[in-house]
């Protein structure tokens, strides 16, 4: 008896399995918007776009902004900006609705939905005359309705 529930619970297990997984991939959340956030920068380089480069490892903080544009299901595109300059952004959110996975012209990002309007993003650059590492929670922009 307590073999043939094991076998049911398992065969039940199985079956629904799938539609776990499929439920879960697609829960896509909407990154359309304004993203604002302060990212702790390590920098070492010849060139840079976004701040004045020294040559010497350097650790400062920059503001930046993501603005995703377009979304269709996974995938979005939009910018990734400082005050001195754009690059062009794309990305895929991962399957799990939580993280993200982007490129910019010149290095990847990752990053982590934590709350709907709040999100970690890491950059990685690395070029023969440029390595960066940074982090930061970005905070998505709501319009305030009167």
């Amino acid at each position: 008896m307590v073999t043939r529930l094991i076998g049911a619970g398992i065969i039940i297990a199985a079956l629904l399995a799938p539609a776990t997984i499929a439920s879960a991939q697609s829960d896509v959340p909407d990154l359309k918007g304004r993203w604002t956030g302060t990212t702790e920068v390590v920098l070492r380089s010849k060139v840079s776009e976004h701040i004045d480069p020294t040559g010497q490892t350097t650790f400062t903080t920059i503001p930046f902004t993501i603005t995703i544009e377009r979304q269709d299901g996974h995938r979005f595109a939009g910018t990734w900006a400082s005050a001195r300059a754009t690059d062009p952004l794309i990305g895929n959110v991962r399957s799990d609705g939580k993280r993200l996975h982007m490129v910019d012209n010149d290095g990847t990002l990752t990053g982590e939905l934590l709350e709907p309007d709040e999100m970690e993003v890491c950059r990685t650059e690395v070029a023969p005359d440029s390595m960066a590492v940074l982090c930061g929670i970005f905070m998505r922009e709501r319009e305030v309705r009167p």
